[in-house]
């Protein structure tokens, strides 16, 4: 082919050997002609450079058949299409089209030379312009000095070390979208490929995309907002198939558009299908989409199971990606040179490194379970403003930061309370030093200021429910950990103070922002007050009882609203309404005869029936689901 194909009809300005910098490192089409300012750089309101030569004059090839798997850099932004999200085509007219513009004699192997040109091309010419198809490269992270590739890498004695490095590709070459002639009489069916590319209507997904950027975004800064909303805008270059499905699920979880709201489970499940279904089949070469796909795929429950998925499986498999591309190391020492990854990407980078940090980490909090972050493990440095700087170069003020920073800090102590609390620790007899963790929270807490607004509150959720986590260690847990004298007290406010929190929400009308760790904070309180309620009965405290009975019953109204945006708060709703019935009725029955046992019978719960909830009840035909981009 002699130029790239325009599927639009609309003419394009000849086309040039090299983009401008800026084009070049978004690894977007270039349209400007001899060096003049191109219409990307136009729009961002900054200048064309041309620093470096990126192509080889002999690599010409179709510009339709880029995808955003094939970028230099597993951090920058998807590469040209031709399809989009305008008014041009519609999607499902599109996969002829792209698959024609498709090379056809494409390598069948892509690994049998990839270490030996990764050594030669990359490692000792520290230069990322090396190779034929700079847009395939992919980023290699060398390990510690452990590995054999940080060995290989200190063969070379001539140029300086870096903890990444660009590799050749090792997977086939992608359109943007699957065609579903590729999986004639293959699982899965061409019906869901064609699902795959298809979207609610523009006007719904429109909406998505704001609720999600004005809602979920400033707490959980997982994209390039900027980079994003460039590509959303341009109907020939589209964001990431993979992370713009995932976006739109994340989107519907907070979204107020009526279509949305009357059906938001249905909304959901019918997006996580899709989202899901790209990740099993691994329709992404960028690693990176992969890790906030998966992050955002934390929003979504898609049944009881807590272990083999939901957020506790998506943020595990982000987490192991992250390390393979070295997300948890500081790339900030590397020159800010043309043949270095650029500045907005590593920046990208520690944004996504601390977001996953977070979710992993309260993810193991609620499980009880190991995590997967060591401090000992990562070496990035902590969060500051100036990570918030996009690809436009300008800060994202509706980043939270306060939010962002404090909450890292705050995960920070629970790792130290995990780590106090592991197997192996009470194994050696090394008992949790609540004093030490206690002034690190009041340290903490201290610093933090007062204020009603969701990010302010969630802050404080946050905050109380490791309160209660930590003390009630201290009450009558494990005989190796010694009691405690005020944990009682600071357990009984900790609870009282998440359900104030929560009343605080709900006035709001911003419960449905809530994170998945706030179900972990109204179970962690109910099941407080359970205890409370056992020990008051026992005394025979039946005015103290009636009142601690009420707060429980502020558990379920609570949880009867939660679970309109988390389904497992069905769950903690029947729960804690069995529980208020059964201690109702061991209080009546105490009035006529003290032979009713004081204490609830938990081994004979039906806990099987309490905990199952349906995160999809029903599916109706929601024509506007599978809309094409001109309705």
């Amino acid at each position: 082919m002699n130029g790239p194909t325009n599927i639009t009809g609309k003419s394009e300005p000849r086309r040039q050997m090299h983009s401008c910098d800026t084009c070049r490192r978004r690894k977007i089409k270039c349209d400007s002609v001899n060096k003049s300012r191109c219409s990307a750089c136009h729009k961002s309101g900054v200048d064309c450079s041309f620093t470096v030569k990126w192509r080889r004059l002999d690599s010409r090839r179709s510009e339709i058949s880029r995808t955003p798997g094939e970028s230099s850099a597993d951090t920058l932004p998807a590469p040209p299409r031709s399809d989009g999200l305008g008014d041009t085509i519609p999607f499902t007219d599109l996969s002829t089209t792209l698959d024609s513009g498709r090379e056809e004699s494409e390598p069948r192997c892509y690994a049998q030379d990839s270490l030996s040109q990764f050594f030669h091309k990359s490692v000792w010419s520290s230069g990322w312009a090396e190779f034929d198809d700079y847009e395939r490269l992919r980023l290699a992270y060398i390990g510690t000095p452990v590995s054999n590739f940080a060995h290989l890498v200190n063969l070379n004695q001539r140029g300086q070390r870096f903890l990444t490095y660009p590799h050749p590709r090792i997977h086939p070459h992608l359109p943007w979208q699957p065609n579903p002639e590729d999986y004639l009489n293959r699982a899965p069916t061409v019906d869901s490929i064609r699902q795959l590319s298809s979207f609610p209507a523009k006007e719904i997904r429109d909406e998505l995309v704001e609720a999600f950027f004005e809602k979920i975004h400033p707490c959980f800064p997982v994209l390039d907002e900027a980079g994003f909303r460039i590509l959303y805008n341009d109907p020939n270059n589209p964001p990431p198939l993979i992370v713009f499905q995932a976006v739109l699920l994340a989107g519907a979880h907070v979204c107020d558009h009526p279509k949305v709201a009357d059906s938001r489970q249905t909304v959901k499940s019918i997006l996580y299908r899709r989202t899901k279904l790209l990740f099993d089949m691994r329709y992404e070469n960028n690693r990176l989409y992969l890790i906030q796909a998966a992050l955002l795929l934390t929003w979504y429950l898609e049944d009881a199971d807590s272990v083999s998925l939901n957020s506790y499986h998506w943020v595990g498999v982000a987490c192991r990606i992250a390390f393979g591309i070295g997300l948890h190391r500081n790339l900030l020492n590397d020159p800010n040179t043309p043949d270095r990854m650029p500045l907005s990407d590593r920046r990208l980078y520690r944004r996504v490194w601390w977001v996953l940090y977070q979710v992993e980490i309260m993810s193991a909090l609620e499980h009880g379970r190991p995590s997967l972050i060591h401090c000992d493990d990562f070496d990035q440095p902590p969060l500051e403003q100036n990570d918030l700087r996009e690809v436009n170069g300008q800060i994202n003020q509706k980043i939270n930061f306060e939010y962002c920073s404090k909450n890292i800090e705050l995960c920070r102590m629970i790792l130290d309370i995990l780590s106090a609390t592991s197997p192996g620790a009470l194994l050696r007899g090394e008992c949790p030093n609540l004093e030490s963790l206690n002034a690190g929270l009041v340290k903490w807490a201290i610093s933090v200021a007062p204020g009603n607004t969701f990010p302010s509150l969630q802050l404080q959720l946050h905050y109380q429910t490791v309160i209660l986590h930590l003390h009630r260690l201290f009450l009558d847990g494990d005989d190796r950990i010694a009691m405690s004298p005020d944990s009682s007290d600071q357990c009984n406010a900790a609870a009282q103070a998440i359900l104030s929190i929560f009343d605080a929400i709900i006035r709001l009308g911003v419960l449905k922002q809530c994170y998945f760790p706030s179900v972990m904070a109204l179970i962690a309180a109910g099941v407080n007050i359970s205890r409370v309620i056992e020990k008051l009965v026992d005394k025979g405290s039946k005015l103290l009882t009636l009142n601690a009975i009420r707060n429980l019953e502020t558990v379920v109204q609570t949880a009867e609203l939660l679970k309109k945006s988390w389904a497992n708060a069905e769950g903690v709703e029947k729960l804690f309404r069995i529980l208020v019935d059964r201690y109702k009725d061991c209080l009546h029955g105490e009035q006529y005869s003290q032979d009713v046992p004081a204490t609830t019978d938990f081994c004979n719960f039906d806990w099987e029936a309490m905990l199952l909830f349906d995160p999809q009840p029903g599916l109706p035909d929601l024509e506007w689901m599978d809309a094409g981009p001109d309705h």
